[in-house]
């Protein structure tokens, strides 16, 4: 996306959960295009554990 200057890729990764961590930078320009807090973009849950 030009406008917050994130690939395409970069984006379609978060989107579909397939990144292991979060650019700090990443999270500010989403923020700010969504005028939103970190807390709004992401959810911890406990990793299901296998017997």
């Amino acid at each position: 996306m030009r406008k917050i200057g994130l690939s395409r890729t970069a984006l379609s990764s978060l989107y579909h959960d397939n990144t292991q961590r979060y650019d700090q930078e990443t999270l500010r320009k989403l923020c700010e295009l969504f005028k939103c807090g970190v807390g709004d973009l992401l959810e911890y849950y406990e990793p299901e554990q296998h017997l």
